[in-house]
């Protein structure tokens, strides 16, 4: 929970004193940083960078949801998403795929998360209009950014936190027609 609430922090349009730079002997420099929230019909997003080197995601700022989901590779049935591929694990260096028991002694959605005969943390999530995904958990660093790259990368990647999110294998109803790429809970 600890890691939402540093995220839910970052939505906000300005971020108050996160973190402080000690700049050699010349003091200090307070971190603010506004983060760009995008409006697209019926429903307002962000962008956030995953992993390192850090690859974009565009996720809908969801209110009814309690997680952080989105398609990674080898998703068997996703849509096309807006960003160009699906968020590949193994490109990261700072990727972790949660097993059971490594966190640190269960999954980390443990009311929802099931063990797989593989000893991977996975869970599928319904919704009432028969939407679902099915992901399993992993752990990356995590920042909100801009549309731009390079400038999110130069900007906004200090504020990058270790966070567990469910990297989603499987997408049925709206999820598969929908244009951002997963859902980012608040």
């Amino acid at each position: 929970m600890i890691q939402l609430l540093f995220l839910l922090t970052l939505i906000r349009l300005r971020i108050e004193p996160v973190n402080t730079l000690p700049l050699g002997n010349e003091g200090t420099e307070e971190m603010r940083k506004s983060l760009p929230i995008y409006k697209s019909p019926g429903s307002f997003y962000v962008v956030v960078y995953v992993g390192s080197p850090p690859q974009r995601q565009t996720l809908i700022l969801d209110t009814g949801s309690h997680f952080m989901a989105f398609p990674c590779e080898p998703c068997l049935s996703c849509g096309k998403k807006f960003s160009e591929k699906y968020f590949d694990p193994d490109l990261s260096r700072s990727n972790a795929k949660l097993s059971c028991g490594n966190y640190p002694k269960e999954c980390f959605w443990k009311d929802v998360s099931i063990c797989t005969d593989e000893n991977l943390c996975q869970l599928t999530v319904r919704y009432t209009e028969g939407s679902s995904w099915t992901a399993h958990e992993y752990k990356d660093n995590v920042w909100i950014g801009s549309i731009d790259y390079e400038t999110s990368v130069r900007e906004y990647s200090r504020f990058s936190v270790p966070i567990v999110f469910g990297c989603v294998l499987y997408e049925r109803g709206l999820f598969r027609t929908q244009y951002a790429d997963g859902m980012f809970c608040i």
